[in-house]
């Protein structure tokens, strides 16, 4: 008995023609993160990645920290989110220049320890806790509202989203 496999073949011109298309239905001010994880779903991820980002793509998305080295080692320079960042390789994620996604106060204080010993002030996290507050997020770093409003150039009636990113220092 013979199984049939499932296949998908994408078109290149398409693919990027589809991106611009829902691009342009976005504010300008839009940013876009494009899922690369899992060899692109099997479509060659450095491939997919380089793709999506000369079509116009701000972000790429991983899933471990070895996708992140493999796109930094083919040369891709772009920011890269690492979606799932609960471990204990905040060192290399940091090395490769990758932006940790954080998903509770425990890894918050892992990173910063991390940070901490390699000197490092400022580097970018995405917070993802659902139902923060702007109010939450100033007291889980021990920040003055005021300033955090000020170095975001927020607004009070700014409440945050999953996949903000929040300066912090």
């Amino acid at each position: 008995m013979r199984i049939p496999q499932a296949e998908l073949e994408l078109s290149k011109s398409a693919t990027v023609h589809n991106f611009k298309y829902f691009k342009s239905l976005l504010k300008p001010s839009t940013k876009i993160l494009v899922l690369v994880k899992s060899n692109s779903y099997g479509h060659g991820g450095v491939e997919f990645a380089r793709l999506a980002l000369e079509a116009g793509a701000d972000y790429l998305g991983i899933a471990t920290l070895e996708e992140g080295v493999i796109m930094r080692k083919a040369g891709i320079t772009a920011p890269i989110l690492a979606l799932s960042t609960g471990c204990d390789c905040y060192s290399d994620i940091i090395q490769y220049d990758l932006e940790p996604g954080i998903p509770s106060v425990e890894y918050l204080q892992k990173l910063t320890a991390v940070l901490k010993s390699m000197g490092i002030k400022h580097y970018p996290i995405h917070i993802v806790e659902r139902n923060q507050s702007i109010f939450d997020v100033a007291q889980l770093y021990g920040i003055r509202l005021k300033n955090l409003y000020e170095l975001n150039q927020l607004g009070p009636e700014y409440v945050p989203q999953v996949g903000d990113i929040l300066r912090i220092r």
